[in-house]
């Protein structure tokens, strides 16, 4: 009914992601080039951060819709798992469905082959893990082995670590002293300023079908900038 009565034709305020709806702020623009050149040339591990509901998870779609061919990504959007979980998991958010580890050695051995055949092919290798303030301390040392899998001078595998801020505080700890090291891209996304907000609103009106001003630039002002999120 409320369709109808503001002329739009689909709702514009949906929780769920829709890549119709993106719409980047200064901030994230920045964050996103930034992801994307760290993937072109293989920098390894890179760390994203941002309060919720601030466009993490947005951004990490976005990526991985920009990328081409010559790059394998996965995402990891549930890793508060046990460590050969995490490397089934990983396995077939490569595409890899049919596999099922039971052993720590068995995946190292696939991995480093699968590593080295996409280096051997042209590709980059991407992966993501979602939510990453939820992984135990010792699978992220785990993680940071999988560094380790490299050829001279070349990196074989890009990794990207999204979390909410206090992500940053797990890394700041003693134990993650050397995967701190290996972090060469540190990006923290702050929330939409009161102007990107209003951008905001009105995008994804426009999206929605709106022709005319809905919301008076009061009402505007009340949406709190902090969770407001960008897709």
């Amino acid at each position: 009914m409320y369709l109808a009565h503001y002329g739009l034709v689909e709702k514009p305020f949906q929780i769920s992601p829709d890549p119709r709806f993106l719409w980047l702020g200064e901030n994230h623009q920045e964050a996103l080039a930034t992801m994307k050149y760290a993937v072109l040339s293989n920098q390894g591990f890179l760390l994203l951060t941002g309060d919720v509901g601030t466009g993490k998870t947005t951004l990490i779609n976005a990526l991985v819709r920009s990328l081409g061919s010559d790059t394998l990504a996965a995402t990891v959007f549930h890793p508060r798992l046990e460590a050969i979980e995490f490397m089934n998991t990983v396995a077939r958010a490569f595409s890899h469905s049919d596999l099922n580890f039971t052993k720590r050695l068995d995946f190292i051995t696939w991995f480093t082959g699968f590593l080295k055949n996409a280096h051997d092919g042209g590709l980059k290798v991407l992966l993501i893990i979602d939510e990453a303030q939820t992984l135990a301390l010792e699978l992220l040392e785990e993680i940071r082995l999988l560094s380790n899998i490299e050829r001279p001078q070349s990196k074989l595998l890009n990794v990207f670590f999204v979390g909410q801020n206090e992500f940053n505080d797990i890394l700041g700890s003693e134990q993650c002293k050397a995967l701190r090291q290996r972090i060469t891209n540190n990006y923290n996304i702050r929330p939409l300023s009161r102007d990107e907000t209003k951008q905001y609103v009105h995008h994804r009106l426009r999206v929605a079908g709106a022709k005319r001003e809905i919301f008076a630039a009061a009402a505007i002002k009340e949406v709190p900038s902090p969770t407001a999120t960008l897709a």
